[in-house]
């Protein structure tokens, strides 16, 4: 659970606490987050790899869903 913890839960908690911040900011708003090719749903090879895995592929899809949810969704 560490690792949800690490590379899931803490990012989008961070996220949360400054989301009224980034839109109150006049300049250009950046949220960095890191995954890696573990997180790819199209490179699911690594067997021993499995809770890192879902927290990278975890932490893409919550980039995707806040992009999605501030309107600037990018195709």
């Amino acid at each position: 659970m560490d690792t949800i913890s690490t590379n899931v839960l803490g990012p989008a908690l961070i996220v949360q606490k400054f989301m009224p911040l980034l839109e109150r900011a006049q300049d250009r708003r950046v949220v960095m987050n890191m995954s890696s090719g573990l997180g790819s749903l199209a490179q699911v090879s690594s067997p021993g790899w499995a809770v890192y895995s879902i927290s990278k592929a975890a932490i893409v899809m919550l980039v995707r869903r806040h992009l999605f949810s501030c309107g600037e969704w990018m195709h």
